[in-house]
């Protein structure tokens, strides 16, 4: 925890001296909680399936897992650390904040991943993720998307989009079913790619 915070510095100066948002998955997302009120460097918080309130719902994720957190933890990281409960239920001051939570998570209980009301802090439900989904579901990336493009300063909450892009159709795709089939084998090369060099990459087809 102690090299994250050299971390975050360390990508606001190569960045001139910019503040930092940092995006929290799970236990990371507890974690940025807890930096968001020590660093002046962390522009906003983002987290994926993050229990910051498992004080407040203990049944909400495993116990066996929770303690064993606990153990893995420094003293002054754990829940029993003076007032360390309430750093993270309460959003940093002046630091927007989101939660992405999923009621279909599995791991971490969404009633824990529930941001208190305040005026820079927002919950965001996402129906189909689970928690080890978190990270490669669209939804949630679109979601993350849209808070990085905001501009500093001027945070809003996030409104869903009014017009939803319909399913993929539930449709294999195969040789038989394509045009493809069309296409002899023998036919169908892979695309070149030239340098500016020109040399030829590996794998890359002749002119």
């Amino acid at each position: 925890i102690e090299r994250l915070y050299s971390h975050v510095d360390k990508i606001s100066e190569e960045n001139g001296d910019k503040a930092v948002t940092v995006i929290g998955w799970s236990l990371g997302g507890i974690i940025a909680h807890v930096m968001a009120h020590e660093s002046p460097k962390i522009r906003s918080v983002i987290t994926l399936g993050s229990p910051f309130g498992i004080s407040e719902h203990p049944d909400a994720s495993p116990k066996i897992l929770v303690n064993t957190i606990q153990m893995l933890n420094e003293k002054k990281y754990t829940l029993e650390a003076p007032g360390m409960i309430e750093r993270m239920l309460t959003p940093a001051e002046g630091v927007p904040t989101t939660s992405i939570y999923s009621k279909t998570d599995g791991i971490a209980g969404w009633q824990a991943c529930l941001n208190p009301e305040a005026l820079l802090s927002e919950n965001i439900e996402v129906e189909d993720a689970s928690h080890v989904g978190f990270v490669f579901n669209p939804k949630v990336l679109a979601i993350i998307a849209d808070r990085l493009a905001q501009p500093e300063r001027k945070w809003k909450r996030y409104k869903s989009p009014e017009h939803q892009p319909p399913e993929n159709p539930k449709f294999k795709l195969t040789e038989e079913n394509t045009f493809l089939k069309k296409i002899p084998l023998a036919s169908r090369k892979r695309p070149t790619f030239r340098s500016n060099s020109g040399r030829r990459h590996p794998g890359e087809q002749p002119n």
